[in-house]
């Protein structure tokens, strides 16, 4: 009798579960979500509701927290462990999200109110949202589409692609691509250790963009009637523009500075250690 109690037992809290709660947010703002393993999925609508949506296990219990200015929601295991659960969350489209988790992939589309996304071993997708863009994940890949604010997103083991932003980027990873495009910004940071960086948006004047790498090509599309100072440095990689330029040689370093246009303009600072530096016009592409 005991052990078919025990059986039974265990297959309740291994059993998955099902939640569907939509509740009034009152005067709150924010939105904090800790899920240490499985996934959050956020969307927005023009209500001041919220909906929660998770599955997860039996042994998993969904905290939902409510103040006069944010709604927490966190999973406890009654096993001691961290719960682990997938979200699916409608939030009112003002709100400003913030994001924590392990293994944990993170989806935020339609935010006007800013994101704070963090995840060590998980993809980070964000769409159409606006604000304050911070994002890091160690061992998942970044995206950002169609979106604006100021962005700031970090990464180890895969690269980051945006493609469509409109404010400042500030982007680096360790070993992965960079790519952008669609980019609308007076200043651009993008920095890698072992990966490729392409850049195609605009080169707006007295805006600065910066494109690092140590192993990697970098590829920039310099944009009909752009007007820039350029500085490229590379040790063992190529110099290929489409634009006239003259080469300095020294110790194994090529370099060249030249203008675009009037040359007062945009600055443009380029390095790659090991690769090629490819500077193109955007019908090259």
């Amino acid at each position: 009798m005991l052990g078919s109690f025990l059986a039974v037992t265990a297959l309740a809290l291994a059993a998955p579960q099902q939640m569907d709660s939509t509740f009034d947010v009152g005067g709150a703002r924010r939105l904090h979500v800790e899920n240490h393993n499985g996934s959050v999925v956020v969307r927005s609508w023009n209500r001041s509701e919220m909906r929660v949506r998770a599955r997860h296990g039996g042994g998993t219990r969904v905290d939902i927290n409510r103040s006069t200015s944010a709604v927490t929601i966190e999973l406890e295991s009654r096993r001691g462990r961290p719960g682990s659960a997938e979200l699916e969350l409608t939030v009112p489209q003002q709100f400003a999200i913030e994001i924590e988790g392990l293994n944990t992939a993170i989806d935020v589309n339609g935010i006007e109110g800013g994101v704070e996304l963090e995840t060590i071993n998980g993809n980070i997708t964000v769409q159409n949202a606006n604000g304050r863009l911070d994002m890091a994940s160690i061992s998942g890949r970044i995206t950002i589409r169609d979106s604006r604010g100021l962005l700031s997103a970090e990464g180890t083991n895969h690269g980051i692609d945006v493609d469509g932003f409109d404010g400042n980027v500030s982007i680096a990873t360790v070993n992965g691509s960079l790519s952008m495009s669609g980019i609308r910004a007076d200043r651009v940071e993008a920095e890698t250790i072992n990966g490729r960086i392409e850049y195609q948006g605009d080169l707006r004047e007295n805006g600065r963009y910066e494109l690092s790498t140590h192993n990697g090509e970098v590829v920039l599309y310099v944009p009909d009637g752009t007007n820039a100072s350029v500085s490229v440095s590379t040790h063992n990689g190529e110099i290929d523009s489409s634009f006239p330029v003259q080469l300095s040689e020294a110790r194994g370093r090529s370099r060249a500075n030249f203008n675009i246009g009037s040359g007062r303009g945009a600055r443009i600072e380029i390095t790659s250690f090991g690769g090629p530096v490819r500077i193109r016009r955007p019908s090259e592409r």
